[in-house]
């Protein structure tokens, strides 16, 4: 079958729970083909995981603690490093080979504390 992947929900909210963001960096959003801006990408490390994900198959304690997350936001934003952040109305998509990537756009990114 093709195009599965089109049907599947990412619980963006709920895999949130229990985590704090932190802004690492601030990049221009590019189109990949023609280069043209598309907005910005704001990239975050996770720096609280307070998440329980239940046992693993080899006894391990799971985390996703500074696991980063990158949010493609369509208009010109500011974030300054280091600071907490929380993202507006985020849609998230899983992909990849073994589906561990994460694609998330959002309306806009805000600064919890400075």
């Amino acid at each position: 079958m093709k195009k599965l992947t089109m049907f599947t929900y990412f619980d963006f909210e709920g895999f949130m729970k229990g985590k704090t963001l932190m802004c690492t960096g601030v990049t221009p959003w590019k189109d990949h083909e023609t280069g043209a801006i598309l907005g910005t990408k704001v990239e975050t490390a996770i720096f609280k995981d307070k998440t329980n994900y239940g046992p693993s198959k080899d006894g391990s304690q799971v985390t996703n603690l500074l696991e980063k997350i990158t949010f493609k936001v369509s208009k010109q934003i500011d974030v300054p490093t280091g600071v907490e952040v929380v993202p507006v109305n985020p849609f998230a998509k899983v992909y990849g080979e073994y589906n561990d990537k994460l694609s998330v756009t959002a309306d806009d990114v805000q600064v919890v504390t400075k």
